[in-house]
This record gives C-alpha cells, sequence and structure tokens, in this order.
C-alpha cells in the first residue's frame, strides 16, 4: 500500500522531504482535495505548516479508521506553552492521541524530554539525519582528498594556513546564532589562531558584523549556496557550527548531515541536539554562548567519515522500523539510498 505524502507548499526544506519520501518509499504526493478522501495511510510531513487543517483531517479520517500521521518539527513550544496558541494546541494535540488512527510522530527522540509524550504517538529522526547516498559520499570524499575541484573548498585551502575550519551552513541569522559566530572569531586571537571560521549562506539582519567578519579574517559567501557548494563546505571543515539560539530548539539538517559525514559538531549546551550527541555518542562540543572562548583549547577530534555512514545506517533502521510501527504498515523501501 502506498503512503499519501501531504506538504502544503515546497518552500525551503519542504521540497526535499517529499523528494526524500517519494524516492525512498512506496508513496504518492497527495493534492489538498485528496486529503478527505484517500483511503491510503496519509502522512503530513510537517504539523506547523497548518496545524487547523492537521487536526480537522485527522478527526475526519478517523471516523473512517484511515489513518493519518504527521511529523511534528518544533515540540517544545508546545510542551512549554508560552502562548494561549501553543495551550490551545497542545490540547489539540492531547485529543488527537486519544485517537487510534492518528498518530503525531517528533523527530527527535522522545527520550529527550519526557514530557513529549503526552502529546505525540511516537518519534522517528529527522530524514536529513539519514538522507546521504553513496554519490554525497563520493562527492565528499573526492573534494577532500583534492581528486575534484569545486572553487568554494580551493579557496578556503588557499586561506587556512594550517588552520583548522569551523563553518557554519544554511542561512545565517539570530536563530542559528550567526551573531554569536562571528563574536567568537573576531575578539578572539587564540581562536583565530588555532581556526579559520568560514561560512556560507545568506546573512539576514547583521550587517555590521558581516564586514567585521571580514576584516578579521573569516571566510564568507553572503549568498545563497547550491547543495553542491554546501557540500564543499562540510568536505572543506573539521568543525560545524550549530550552536543555535534557545528559541531554535529543534532537529537540524546542518546538524544531520554533519553527523552523516563523520564531522564534530558544536552544539549549545543542554539543548535538544547536546541530547540526541549523548544519547547516540556523536563526536561534539557542547558550550554556551558565553563560553565560546573554550573554542581555543578543545581538543579536535578528525573526521570520521565510516563512523558517519554507521550514524546514517543506525539513525536509517531506527526510524524505517518506528515509522513502520506507527504506520501500521510495513515501509517497503524502493531505494536503499546508498
Amino acid at each position: 500500500m502506498k503512503i499519501g505524502a501531504y506538504t502544503t507548499s515546497l518552500y525551503g526544506h519542504r521540497d526535499s522531504y517529499l523528494r526524500f519520501v517519494l524516492n525512498n518509499f512506496s508513496s504518492k504526493r497527495i493534492e489538498f482535495k485528496e486529503l478527505f478522501i484517500t483511503k491510503s495511510p496519509l502522512l503530513f510531513l510537517m504539523v506547523e505548516d497548518s496545524f487547523l487543517l492537521y487536526f480537522v483531517v485527522c478527526i475526519w479520517r478517523s471516523l473512517f479508521g484511515r489513518v493519518t500521521a504527521g511529523l511534528l518539527f518544533r515540540p517544545l513550544p508546545v510542551i512549554e506553552c508560552p502562548s494561549l496558541r501553543l495551550k490551545i494546541k497542545k490540547i489539540a494535540l492531547m485529543v488527537l492521541k486519544k485517537k487510534l488512527n492518528v498518530k503525531t510522530i517528533l523527530i527527535v527522540p522522545d527520550s529527550t524530554n519526557p514530557e513529549f509524550s503526552c502529546i505525540s504517538d511516537g518519534w522517528i529522526y529527522d530524514f536529513q539525519f539519514w538522507d546521504l547516498n553513496d554519490s554525497d559520499y563520493k562527492k565528499f570524499s573526492d573534494i577532500k582528498s583534492g581528486k575534484a575541484l569545486e572553487p568554494l573548498s580551493n579557496a578556503i585551502k588557499k586561506r587556512r594556513n594550517n588552520r583548522n575550519v569551523l563553518s557554519a551552513l544554511g542561512s545565517q541569522d539570530r536563530i542559528k546564532g550567526f551573531n554569536v559566530f562571528v563574536n567568537a572569531y573576531i575578539y578572539d586571537k587564540e581562536i583565530q589562531k588555532k581556526f579559520i571560521f568560514a561560512y556560507g549562506g545568506k546573512v539576514k539582519g547583521y550587517d555590521d558584523l558581516v564586514d567585521k567578519f571580514g576584516n578579521a579574517g573569516g571566510f564568507a559567501e553572503n549568498r545563497y549556496v547550491s547543495d553542491d557548494e554546501m557540500l564543499a563546505l562540510y568536505a572543506s571543515s573539521e568543525l560545524i557550527w550549530t550552536l543555535y539560539a534557545e528559541d531554535y530548539d529543534q532537529a537540524s539538517g546542518i546538524f544531520g548531515r554533519a553527523v552523516q559525514f563523520g564531522i564534530p559538531v558544536i552544539v549549545r549546551r543542554e539543548s535538544l541536539l547536546h541530547k540526541i550527541c549523548e544519547l547516540e555518542n556523536i563526536p561534539h562540543f557542547a558550550m554556551t554562548k558565553d563560553c565560546t572562548t573554550e573554542l581555543s583549547n578543545i581538543d579536535l577530534q578528525v573526521v570520521d567519515v565510516e563512523q558517519g555512514r554507521q550514524f546514517r545506517d543506525r539513525f536509517r533502521e531506527k526510524s524505517i522500523k518506528q515509522l513502520s510501527t506507527i504506520l501500521g504498515i510495513e515501509l517497503i523501501e524502493i531505494s536503499d539510498g546508498r
């Protein structure tokens, strides 16, 4: 039986999520008009996109015994209930939890917060924790070894001067900790001796820091970077920045790809990403925004691609098993992604 995959748009990660499901499992994209009538198990790729729609569709389909599931990206704000809207959302999720054929799925382990179980029916790992394939690993290895020439990696290589590269990838703004990233570099000469900081992605709201970062010798690509360029940045790095703001405490594709490539990560202490690192023994450095000076003294671990593959395989196995159980069907892979 095919899974019906629904997304309200293809903006941001939604397109890659949809392609991942369609390319890896027996599935089809569901249009809005089919939500209330399809008999196939239905998977909302992002509950937050339209929570009211998710709730209504779940209630309607439950009347006919049809399975409806959704991926909940940001469970923590719902648990903490800082607003009336989120209090209502929590109550609604608790109502859905009582419905036998409705399954709200986290994309982080529910053991990272014991309260998550009151609003969810299980968990898988974010698709971007287990989506790399053989082609991705070959490109990564070829760039890292110098077999493949890529302008970004070559530019970083010319400026690293035997220093390690710490990279921040994707869009750069407050929630991604861009201000903390830049200030850690421009004000600490010891860090500059050990690292060259690099980022690839459009900066939002910090024009003054962009200039200061460049003047301090940081490597900057203040623009949209393609998937191939992103891969080149990973291959050029010994450490990846995922020390994000407290109000952005959730799974991260940047973190997931770094782990799959075997690159150590910097995470915010006590964040969900930190807890995942501890749970899965992922090489990491946990810090706060006020203690980034510790960077100059860390004992950096080497990039271990084979270990990254093992993480990917383990996350994939766990997630497929969990998703099959939650949906109540045998989830058939049409591609192993390797």
